[in-house]
């Protein structure tokens, strides 16, 4: 069997295009956000995550997310997809792989307006490569 040879950017190539993508989408252009008019509301975000969970562990994930700011916000992936969905993107690829929020069903991917997850294939339980 051949191996595959694959040809990495340089890190000159890189930082360019890191540049090129602060050009495009400063920080700055990330200060001034605001909920959107239509944001859904975040309860009910998570009550209908809750909906599909066996309703024994719905408590348990709910105790999880009150021990602090951190695991509040890994269990509201859906708050988080909904109101991150609407603001300037750079265009940088990023990978997110590890905790299986696919298979899981924690990924919002209804709150995913881009249709970045359907456009690129991704499969339940696989990295999100964006």
């Amino acid at each position: 069997m051949a191996a595959t040879t694959i040809a990495y950017p340089s890190i000159d190539e890189r930082r360019a295009h890191g540049e090129e993508a602060r050009t495009r989408t400063p920080p700055s252009a990330h200060s001034g956000w605001k909920p959107a008019a239509d944001r859904p509301d975040p309860v009910a975000l998570l009550e209908e995550q809750d909906a599909d969970r066996m309703p024994g562990l719905v408590p348990v994930r709910h105790g999880r997310m009150m021990v602090s700011p951190f695991t509040f916000y890994r269990g509201a992936a859906a708050i988080m997809a909904a109101d991150l969905a609407p603001t300037p993107v750079a265009g940088l690829g990023v990978q997110l792989c590890g905790d299986e929020l696919f298979r899981q069903g924690e990924w919002p991917l209804e709150h995913d307006p881009r249709g970045l997850v359907e456009q690129r294939g991704i499969q339940p339980a696989s990295c999100l490569v964006g």
